[in-house]
């Protein structure tokens, strides 16, 4: 939604990926899959030839050999880090928590190591209470299917008065820790009666289930995000263009994303919407332009005159 990760690197800044996954697509220069498994694509020696360069040895297409030497290789990164960037799954307004999930680890040692924490997300993840954020939080594992997950609430900036009981910041954990929320699209979503889409948890339930992604993967998306979610979003980022570029008028409406969906957001109703707008501006695909005109002149969609 940013571009925040190419803008770093434009400016001098060298951004490593600490997720696996997300490690693996970064240095492979490829296009993530999906948000819980975005590598799972990936031969094992596709896989072992990324990672032989950032470990600087030739890997063999083992996953347990990968994993370890990887493990070695991102805590060197990530001792030598100086600011920690993530996320949040929810942010519980009343006790000003950031709550994050993960099942690897390293949302754990990212944000405790270095000495600042900064977090980026959205209006739409802040929630009343830290029991609503665990509600949420439990959410998506159950839909991300991560097992082994960490939980971890984040208050403020690591502290201790054990000496003299005075006050430091900074003392096992960061130094700093700052939340910078987004607005972006997400007021304008509400405003325009499709606010349902803040429901979202990024659990990527909808995408395992998407006939139409199942069959194309990248055809059906953008670099906003992936399938029905993802060309709903695009809309909003990036313009009604992109949105039909990423496959607005792709979506079936079979309904099988709305069905599994833990917040029960209507994606075929949006994106149909979506695509009422598109028309009344003139943005039609050449062959349904086609095939109305072959209606309103012989009656038919083929062109075929009666008789």
């Amino acid at each position: 939604e940013l571009d925040l990760l190419e803008r770093l690197e434009g400016r001098g800044v060298e951004v490593v990926e600490t997720d696996l996954g997300d490690r693996i697509i970064q240095l492979s220069g490829g296009e993530p899959l999906h948000p819980v498994g975005p590598a799972v694509h990936l031969t094992l020696e596709e896989v072992a030839g990324a990672l032989s360069r950032e470990v600087g040895r030739e890997l063999p297409p083992d996953v347990e050999e990968i994993v370890r030497a990887s493990r070695l290789r991102l805590r060197e990164r990530i001792l030598g880090a100086r600011v920690a960037l993530t996320g949040a799954n929810a942010i519980a307004a009343e006790e000003g928590a950031i709550g994050l999930v993960e099942n690897e680890g390293n949302i754990s040692l990212i944000t405790r190591l270095p000495e600042r924490h900064l977090a980026v997300a959205g209006i739409d993840k802040i929630v009343p209470t830290l029991e609503e954020a665990a509600t949420v939080m439990k959410t998506c594992e159950a839909f991300l299917t991560v097992t082994g997950a960490y939980y971890s609430f984040i208050k403020g900036p690591s502290r201790t008065a054990d000496v003299m009981g005075i006050e430091q910041f900074g003392m096992h954990g960061a130094k700093e820790v700052h939340v910078v929320l987004l607005d972006g699209w997400r007021r304008e979503a509400v405003r325009r009666g499709m606010g349902e889409l803040l429901y979202c948890c990024n659990c990527g339930a909808c995408l395992s289930v998407c006939p139409v992604l199942l069959e194309t993967a990248h055809a059906f998306s953008s670099r906003v995000g992936a399938g029905p979610i993802g060309v709903v979003r695009t809309w909003f980022v990036l313009g009604p263009e992109e949105a039909i570029r990423a496959g607005l008028f792709a979506c079936t409406g079979c309904g099988a994303c709305r069905e599994i969906c833990p917040g029960s957001i209507d994606f075929p109703r949006l994106i149909e919407r979506l695509r009422r707008e598109a028309c009344s501006r003139g943005l039609i695909l050449p062959p349904h332009s086609s095939l109305a005109e072959n209606i309103l002149r012989v009656g038919n969609p083929f062109g075929e005159r009666p008789g």
